[in-house]
């Protein structure tokens, strides 16, 4: 038991370190000797674990997309499907999966280079993103647009899209831009009373545009 958990921390401490560097250099500015040398691992580990660089960055990007797989808009939406029956439900759900998506996406917790990968990902890396694309875009997309549509079954597809991009454009624009909007702002971090106010904007919009009551937030 000790050699399997001395082997998973080995694992986890180059997809750290791998995922560190690209976020600081870029997808081909990283080579598994400074992956191996960040980590403080053998140059034969990322061998071992990996079999590859590619496979690499595949598994960093697994890791960097936890999150969202853990707790998919589908199974949040599936769990609470009862406030699908009113208006008011419906204001509620909408208030339940924007604070789901900012909170995962914020959290001090999850490490500072995850959203930083990610949208290196969305830009240029188009193996990487294949692997994003199947098991966490399409996914969440596909959520978002059949409860808008479940919600206003006057929409037809190309609504529901509008309305799923005005809804998350917000969240992954302060996302990826972090670093630039906190120095306009003067400030390190987002403070929670920001978060809040920047949840309660995109849900207020919601309401307004799909003709939802307040939710009483």
């Amino acid at each position: 038991m000790g050699t399997y958990a001395s082997s998973k921390q080995t694992r986890e401490l180059l997809i750290n370190a791998a995922g560190e560097l690209v976020a600081q250099l870029g997808f081909s500015n990283v080579s598994t000797r400074a992956v191996a040398d960040k980590a403080e691992q053998n140059i034969g580990s990322i061998h071992y674990h990996f079999k590859s660089k590619d496979n690499l960055f595949q598994a960093m990007i697994k890791s960097a997309t936890q999150p969202v797989r853990n707790n998919p808009l589908a199974g949040i939406i599936k769990a609470h499907e009862k406030d699908l029956d009113s208006p008011e439900g419906q204001s509620r759900m909408l208030r339940r999966i924007i604070h789901s998506k900012i909170k995962e996406i914020f959290n001090s917790q999850r490490p500072w280079w995850h959203n930083k990968v990610i949208y290196q990902v969305l830009r240029a890396e188009e193996n990487l993103l294949k692997i994003m694309r199947d098991e966490v875009i399409k996914p969440e997309l596909a959520a978002l647009e059949k409860l808008f549509l479940s919600i206003d079954p006057t929409m037809d597809k190309d609504d529901a899209f509008v309305q799923t991009v005005l809804t998350m454009s917000p969240i992954i624009y302060h996302a990826e831009n972090a670093e630039n909007i906190l120095k306009f702002m003067g400030k390190k971090i987002y403070a929670d009373h920001y978060l809040q106010k920047l949840e309660d904007k995109i849900v207020r919009q919601n309401q307004l545009l799909l003709g939802l009551p307040p939710d009483g937030q």
